[in-house]
């Protein structure tokens, strides 16, 4: 999935990526809030050397210290920052309530040092910060009392940034606010691509369970059968004629009695299928019927011809024979 297509569901499912939007920017002003501020405060110094020194004839010469600097202020800066960051010297600030926590360095080119103190109390910022200023003159001091250099050639510490200026740091809570957003971005688009799938894998579903409802709403009990037909009733004529061959069979079975009392009566014609009789003999329903328009009597007895679909007489031509 590229990009425009997660905006694009972005963009259709807005009513989810919303609230999760809504729901992002309360959880960041809350954290917001709750980050205490910070405040920082950062200063320099600079080492130059003596404004006078002692001429050949033993006075004091004037001179401009910002046009000697040498290699020797770079070395002596260095010292001092590594004096400066010794743990005696921060255990000696947490003992005084200042802050430990600062950063000082000598520069590279120049014999400048540079500190950076931060920390949530304005005040004790402000206060580590001149602390800082203060060490510095006083370490040069005592390294150079250690070494017993006379007064007209000991280096000098020019305060440039006195570090008493404190400010409020925003960087912090732009980068938290920032990620926030970030994680809110990710969660909406997350939420909008999840909620697109569903409904697309819902909608695929939905006709499936409307067949298998559809099957299981359908009757179970099986469709009945044609009724059966009703008892054909014969006509008088075939009525006679049946009783008739009735009696003369029971004469006969009387005569022959003595003979032989096991053997069954024959049936009359009645008493055979429907398709064993003659034309004659079959109900109305089964006798085969003339053709429209035809008074003939050879259309009595026809059939249908399978080939042709058509009915036609017996013994005319094409036709079949006749039983």
């Amino acid at each position: 999935m590229d990009l425009w297509t997660i905006l694009k569901v972005v963009v259709r499912r807005w009513y989810v990526v919303v609230p999760v939007v809504v729901a992002t920017a309360l959880v960041a002003a809350q954290v917001i809030t709750g980050i205490a501020p910070v405040y920082q405060a950062n200063g320099s110094v600079l080492l130059v050397a003596p404004n006078e020194t002692t001429g050949v004839q033993g006075d004091a010469v004037r001179q401009n210290p910002y046009l000697l600097f040498s290699g020797s202020l770079n070395i002596t800066a260095g010292a001092l920052a590594r004096r400066l960051n010794d743990d005696a010297h921060r255990t000696a600030f947490v003992e005084d309530g200042l802050i430990a926590d600062y950063e000082l360095g000598a520069e590279q080119s120049t014999p400048t040092l540079s500190f950076s103190v931060i920390g949530a109390d304005p005040a004790v910022v402000r206060a580590t910060a001149t602390r800082l200023v203060t060490d510095v003159s006083g370490v040069l001091t005592e390294l150079q009392d250690t070494q017993d250099a006379p007064l007209r050639d000991r280096i000098d510490v020019e305060v440039l940034v006195p570090g008493t200026e404190v400010i409020a740091v925003r960087g912090q809570l732009a980068r938290t606010a920032a990620v926030i957003a970030a994680l809110g971005a990710l969660a909406a688009a997350a939420v909008a691509i999840a909620f697109d799938s569903a409904v697309a894998a819902w909608r695929h579903r939905r006709p499936r369970r409307r067949r298998a409802r559809a099957s299981t709403a359908e009757d179970p009990t099986p469709t009945p059968g044609p009724p059966h037909p009703a008892p054909v009733e014969l006509p008088p004529r075939r009525r006679a004629a049946a009783g008739a061959s009735g009696a003369s069979a029971g004469a006969g079975g009387s005569a022959g009695a003595g003979g032989s009392g096991d053997e069954e009566e024959p049936g009359g014609p009645e008493d055979r299928p429907p398709e064993d009789r003659p034309p004659e003999d079959r109900p109305p329903e089964d006798r085969p019927r003339r053709p429209p328009g035809s008074g003939s009597p050879r259309w009595r007895a026809t059939r249908r011809d399978p080939a042709r679909s058509v009915t036609q007489p017996v013994g005319e031509p094409g036709g079949r024979p006749g039983p």
